[in-house]
């Protein structure tokens, strides 16, 4: 379910490309998440949520899943976003086609005009 949701806030709410309708996209995925989830975990998207019962019942039983299962869902949601949806920038296209043949670094001389361009523009 949080694999679900934070993609639904990378594709919503953080992508510069899209539209902004970033809350009705991530509601809806927490809709689908508590309709789709609830019966089995009870909609647990947050550790903390799992955590609260369990402290006053004082059953521990099966709470690591409801743990590493977010945390888990999440950072496979980051990695899915970052390396296979989002194209790469334009920046790192030019830093692969560029051949720098015996030059040492060209790294600061690439930051030293991008940063006075950016002074320019100010």
């Amino acid at each position: 379910m949080t694999f679900f949701l934070l993609l639904a806030i990378y594709g919503t709410a953080v992508d510069s490309r899209t539209p902004r309708l970033g809350g009705f996209g991530i509601g809806l995925a927490v809709l689908v998440g508590i309709l789709s989830g609830g019966v089995l975990t009870g909609a647990a998207m947050n550790p903390m949520l799992a955590f609260g019962p369990a402290l006053v019942s004082g059953v521990w039983t099966n709470q690591f899943v409801y743990w590493v299962g977010p945390i888990v869902g999440a950072v496979l949601a980051a990695c899915v976003y970052e390396y296979l949806i989002l194209p790469p920038s334009e920046e790192a296209k030019d830093a692969l086609e560029q051949d720098y043949g015996d030059e040492e670094s060209v790294v600061p001389q690439q930051v030293k005009e991008r940063n006075l361009a950016r002074r320019q523009t100010l």
